[in-house]
């Protein structure tokens, strides 16, 4: 019997990351009103506004331990690096903190470490339902494949606005410029791909 083709290591990664950029682009924002916890926040949101400034420790042979964590907690405990793209465990890592189950809604066909399988995680919301805490997928049009991979990055809603009479998503997100952050995408290079809520939580707005 002919034995099943085994991918190399490297090969495996690049496939679990499609979806998961480097870096994902657009500005930091660093105005209070989204970074300090507010009343109305779910959980999650809290959890990860509370990680806000951890980095990765690039050039210097170390690995940030927390990041290493984020990947241990969605089940990705052999990647050790924290140089790995990290935005889909960020948010794995949040929801799970806050008591929220990120189990497979398919077998085999969802894993947090990829920003793109977040398109399948909860429940599908539509816009009138952006809320801070929603889960976004946003997909940058203008990046090469060898900057962002598929091109695709995943993180929490904070806010729609309008600069220069152009509008920005306001996301906070793991790996934005290698740490955690709040940052600003405009919305004529991002699109919006994908908004997701716990399907444990009832959601404001309209549900797909």
């Amino acid at each position: 019997m002919k034995k099943p083709m085994m991918l190399p290591m490297a090969s495996v990664l690049f496939l679990l990351l499609q979806g998961c950029g480097l870096d994902p682009g657009g500005y930091e924002v660093r105005d209070s009103r989204y970074t300090i916890p507010q009343e109305a926040d779910p959980e999650w949101l809290k959890v990860a506004k509370a990680e806000l400034g951890v980095s990765e420790q690039r050039g210097s042979g170390q690995h940030n331990q927390r990041i290493l964590e984020y990947f241990r907690s969605v089940g990705d405990s052999w990647i050790q690096s924290d140089e790995t793209p990290w935005c889909g465990a960020f948010v794995g890592w949040s929801l799970l903190q806050s008591g929220e189950p990120i189990a497979k809604p398919r077998m085999g066909s969802f894993r947090a470490i990829s920003a793109q399988t977040w398109k399948l995680y909860g429940k599908e919301l539509t816009e009138d339902a952006l809320v801070p805490g929603v889960i976004i997928v946003i997909y940058d049009t203008e990046r090469t494949s060898e900057d962002t991979r598929s091109g695709y990055h995943v993180g929490f809603y904070l806010d729609r606005i309008v600069e220069d009479d152009q509008e920005h998503l306001i996301i906070l997100g793991g790996n934005q410029s290698n740490r955690v952050s709040v940052k600003s995408y405009p919305m004529n290079k991002w699109e919006i791909r994908e908004l997701r809520w716990p399907r444990t939580r009832q959601a404001l707005g309209r549900v797909r």
